[in-house]
């Protein structure tokens, strides 16, 4: 977006990266100002700035937005800019199939790997194949080690469910399967 004022200042702002993931932070610009020039970003709906008058701050991508900069320069003259924001609501949560708790260092547990946008995961639980609960942890960085009530299980597939808040306010529930391999 570029407006040219009648004095021939000519300013314009962007986002990087536009469109962004959600979760991805977007560093914002403003070119064509000079000293004594004074900044206000806004955006709407609302979104949390690093700083709401420098020429280049950063947000999280929440949610799509219209960005607006109010440029007033040394005489008093104002221009307000906005430009629009896309985000892109992409989950990302990795959750493997397969683990191996066998202490040798390499995939000894079983655990989500979220992605960019997950606020926490609430809880996760596993289930054996008759549905009774042999793990469950509200802890926001869970981790199964293969056993219940202290003791190593055999292998075989395990049922989990994972629910995860996402950065968006989003509640989800995830579920599948596990391998268990020793």
């Amino acid at each position: 977006v570029i407006l040219q004022e009648p004095a021939g200042q000519s300013y314009s702002i962007s986002a990087s990266p536009n469109p962004a993931d959600l979760g991805a932070t977007v560093r914002l610009f403003v070119s064509g100002t000079t000293p004594g020039d004074s900044i206000r970003w806004t955006a709407s709906p609302d979104l949390s700035f690093s700083c709401q008058n420098c020429p280049g701050p950063e947000l999280t991508a929440v949610e799509s937005a219209t960005i607006t900069a109010i440029i007033t320069d040394a005489q008093g003259c104002t221009t307000k800019l906005s430009l629009p924001l896309t985000v892109n609501v992409v989950r990302n949560l990795y959750i493997p199939t397969a683990f191996s708790p066998n202490q040798d260092g390499r995939n000894d547990r079983f655990e989500p790997y979220p992605g960019s946008g997950v606020e926490r995961v609430l809880k996760m639980e596993i289930y054996d194949r008759w549905g009774g609960l042999l793990f469950e942890s509200d802890s926001p960085a869970p981790a199964w080690d293969g056993q219940a009530a202290g003791e190593p299980l055999n292998n075989g597939v395990y049922v989990y469910q994972i629910e995860v808040e996402w950065i968006d306010g989003a509640i989800r529930r995830y579920s599948g399967e596990v391998n268990l391999l020793r």
